[in-house]
Order: C-alpha cells, then structure tokens, then sequence
C-alpha cells in the first residue's frame, strides 16, 4: 500500500511537471534544439574555468557593466554550463553575446546566433510570467537587429501577453505598421481575355472558408467577385478600358493572427489588351496538300508580320534532337534559326480581323504563300505589326511574338 502511494505521488508530480511545461504556448522548435546544442556547446567551451556557477556569473556581469560585452560573454557562457536550468544565466548570457561586437562580420553572425537562442532558453526555463515576458523582449530585440522581422512581431506579441510594458508596446506597435501583415503591391492583369487586378500582401491570407468579399468593395459592383490563393487576393469580373475605385478594408484576416491595420483605397485603370499572337497549338504536321493553313490568334491588331524558315539537312538532326523540336521557341532559339540553323524562305503580312480586346483566329495559308514545301522542318515566327495595333491604349508590341 505505501509502495502504491509512492507510485501515486510521482505521477501526480510528472502530470503537474508536463502542466506548467505546457502553458508556455509561444514555441519556436528550431530554437528549443539549438538551445540543447547550445548548452552543451557552452559547456565544452567552458572547460577550464574555475569557480561556481555563481562566482562566473557574478564576474561576467562586472564586465558587462563596466561595457566590456566581450570579456562578459565566456564567463556567463561557464555560469549557463555549469547551471542550465537557471533563468537568470541564461538571459545575461543573450544580453552580453547580443551586445559583443566579434572581431569579424562572422564572429559576429555566430554571437547573434546564439543571443537568439539563449534568449529563447531563457524564456523556457522561465517560471515567472513577468520573466518569460523579459526574455520574449530581448528575443524581439535580437530578432530586429537581425532584421528578422516576423518572430520579432512573435516573440513582442508573446511578451505582451505574458506582461503589459508600454516601451515594448510601442515598440510593436511601430514594428507591425512597418513590417506587420499589410499590402506589398497590385497587378492589373489587363492582357487576359476576362481582366483582374491581384493584390500581394505581407503574409498568407487566412485559411480555410472565409468570405473576404466583405473586406473588399468596388465602385459600382455591390457584391464583388474575391478569389485569395496565398499571399493574393484578386477582384475578378472587370471589364477593358474601364476604371475602379477599389478599397480593401480595414480588418482583412491573415494566416498570422494579424489584421489589415488600416483601409487602403486604389484607383484601378483597366487598359485594351496589348497588340499580341499566338499559335493555337505546338506544332503541326503539314501534309503536301489539303492543309488550308495554320490558325493564328490574334488580340487588337489587324496585321501580322509572319517570317517562315527551312532548317536544311545539314542542321536537321540536331534540331530534331534539341529539347526544343516540336514546341514553342522563345526568342533566343528564334534568333539562332534566322541567324544560323535556317534559311528564310517567306516574309510578309497577315491581314487579320480585330474585334478590340477579344480573340480572332485566321488561317495564314502557308501553301499559298510559300509554295511548294520540300520535306523537312520549317519555322514560323509572327509578331503584331505596329502599324496594324488597335484599341485605346495600343503601343508598341513587336517583341510579344509567337514561334512554332
């Protein structure tokens, strides 16, 4: 009966033990293992030093004192070794590696490395609210120093709920604005046949079913079309040659626990689609007859510069063999066919239709224009003409070329 009281007992103490262990809700992995490789790294450094855990910490913290952060740093590192559980060594052990300058830029880089995780050890071994709450600061500070601006905003948020600190408030709150959850940029996708415009933001949008249409209105369209993968958000449904007011509002929940801090209001222009050309598929097998012509689709142009090359016996097999052979060629390889692999044997223009900012297909009858079609492989390369763009906001376009 004593022996199952025993019993009883020690496992009452190691629920109560993983208990208090387990409050501690703010948890960075990466930094509880570099903490156990720290302590035993410190520990074998430490070797020679003589006194006791309080004599060393006594003399680094003299040291620290008087400004000398480098003398302090190998004392409190002996103090940690020779105490690991005590939380007091290990945050003056980040404070002096933190403040010690290094004698190079990787010394320096090493002594950062690890003010982070001792700050972090420090924290764990904490029981006090207002403790954890001091280490999680100084792990914020170490953070900014390193510009490592998310687990700064983490650890100043940690320490805040643990203790309320009107410095370090501040000091988050002026951290969240600058590099907190916010807008980074907007793309208006004016070349697709159905236009939209992409916001990217900071940090991942929240996940899961949440309905962001709420946080987003457009000028004359009471429910907006909102789709979000990621770090984007994008307003669908706009039309070409149109203009927006957008406003994503304040409250906008990201993956991270933060808001949109404040409503952000755009002024969205949706231009004509660019003059461009596309080929409709990869590649074609020209039969000698019967083929009425390739279809090329073309957007706010009425004509097409069309270039058309042989590549010869000599360079076939290696054109065939190129990873290239059979689909769409950019603009480097079109160059090294007109310039060395291919004979031209056709240029001119396409007439084409154009309806502004939609799709047209016409057939470039390439029998008719080049005539006869010896075995072999021929290239076709075509680019809106300049003199042939339409819509409002036609430019100069020749570069968006298709080849095939």
């Amino acid at each position: 009966m004593r022996m199952l009281t025993r019993t009883l007992a020690f496992l009452v103490v190691l629920v109560c033990s993983h208990a208090a262990f387990a409050q501690k809700a703010f948890v960075r992995e990466d930094l509880a293992s570099d903490a156990v490789r720290l302590e035993e790294t410190l520990r074998k450094e430490s070797v020679g030093l003589s006194g006791s855990a309080e004599q060393l910490h006594r003399q680094g913290m003299a040291a620290l004192g008087r400004g000398e952060s480098a003398a302090a740093v190998r004392p409190l590192a002996a103090a940690v070794a020779a105490a690991p559980k005590e939380f007091t060594y290990w945050l003056d052990y980040a404070k002096a590696a933190f403040a010690a300058e290094g004698q190079n830029a990787s010394d320096r880089y090493t002594l950062q490395e690890r003010a982070t995780t001792a700050a972090y050890a420090a924290y764990q071994h904490a029981a006090k609210p207002t403790d954890q709450a001091t280490a999680l600061a100084l792990l914020g500070d170490i953070y900014v120093e390193r510009e490592i601006w998310r687990p700064a905003l983490d650890a100043y948020k940690a320490s805040l709920e643990r203790s309320t600190n009107s410095k370090i408030q501040a000091t988050y709150e002026d951290l969240r604005e600058k590099h907190g959850f916010r807008i980074l940029d907007y793309k208006v996708d004016n070349d697709s046949a159905s236009p939209r415009v992409c916001f990217q933001f900071s940090e991942s949008l929240q996940r899961g079913k949440v309905d962001f249409a709420p946080f987003v209105a457009v000028s004359g369209n009471g429910t907006p079309a909102v789709s979000t993968e990621d770090q984007q958000l994008c307003v669908d449904g706009l039309k070409h040659g149109e203009r927006y007011a957008i406003v994503l509002r304040e409250g906008l929940p990201s993956a991270v626990g933060e808001n949109l801090l404040k409503s952000a209001d755009y002024e969205i222009y949706v231009k004509d689609r660019s003059p461009q050309v596309r080929f409709t598929g990869k590649n074609y097998v020209l039969p000698r007859v019967g083929q009425e012509g390739i279809p090329v689709v073309t957007v706010n142009t009425q004509k097409v510069n069309v270039e058309v090359y042989r590549i010869g016996d000599r360079n076939l097999l290696a054109t065939v063999r190129s990873e290239d052979f059979l689909a769409q060629i950019g603009t480097e390889r079109a160059r090294q066919i007109a310039d060395q692999d291919g004979v031209k044997i056709w240029t001119g223009t396409l007439d084409v239709g154009s309806e502004l900012n939609k799709d047209v297909v016409t057939a470039f009858p390439v029998l008719e224009a080049v005539g006869k079609l010896e075995a072999g492989v021929y290239v076709m390369m075509a680019r809106p003409s300049l003199k042939g763009a339409t819509g409002t906001d036609a430019s100069a376009a020749e570069d968006d070329s298709d080849q095939t």
